[in-house]
């Protein structure tokens, strides 16, 4: 399932988490800067939104992602296809991981990080949900149909951390935006 030898697969995680960290950090930096104008950094954003991406999307998703194909094959028929396998495994990511785990595990952390109380990070979540999660399912089906179908499985973490870019400092807007209640 994961291939490769064990000191091959630390280093690929090695590099998941740190490309992840880093790219959080450098999606903070552009949504505060650029996005919304901001004169100086929020170091405790910063920090909440580049550990996050680090821990989740460079650990966790290292882990899950290589789960997703034999998840789908329970559900596809035996001859069924790479094309196939890929709209499967993007199913499961966007409807069932992206809404139930990734949002609330986002919000939940990054709020507290930031000094929310629980209550209020669950709160915050569910005024955001729905936005949000049509918001991922617009961006990401695509994204994802492209990266589970196309891109070879060791480099699908790398390939979703690359797009990973854009929809944190789009997340990172949503989830901050003074309108709406944003940490």
């Amino acid at each position: 399932m994961w291939p490769g030898t064990t000191a091959e697969r630390c280093r690929r995680l090695g590099k998941d988490v740190l490309f992840a960290g880093a790219l959080g950090l450098a999606s903070d930096v552009i949504c505060q800067l650029w996005v919304e104008g901001s004169q100086s950094m929020d170091p405790r954003r910063a920090f909440a939104l580049t550990s996050f991406t680090a821990l989740y999307n460079g650990v966790l998703c290292h882990i899950v992602y290589p789960l997703y194909t034999p998840l789908s094959r329970c559900f596809l028929p035996v001859t069924a296809g790479a094309m196939l396998i890929g709209l499967g495994c993007t199913a499961i990511d966007n409807f069932i991981h992206s809404p139930f785990f990734y949002l609330p595990s986002y919000y939940l952390y990054v709020d507290t990080v930031q000094g929310a109380s629980l209550v209020e990070a669950a709160q915050h979540l569910r005024e955001d949900w729905l936005e949000v999660t049509a918001t991922c399912f617009a961006i990401w089906v695509p994204i994802q149909g492209i990266n589970f179908s196309v891109v070879p499985a060791a480099q699908r973490v790398m390939f979703m951390n690359v797009a990973l870019l854009a929809w944190n400092v789009l997340l990172d807007f949503m989830s901050h935006a003074p309108a709406r209640g944003g940490a």
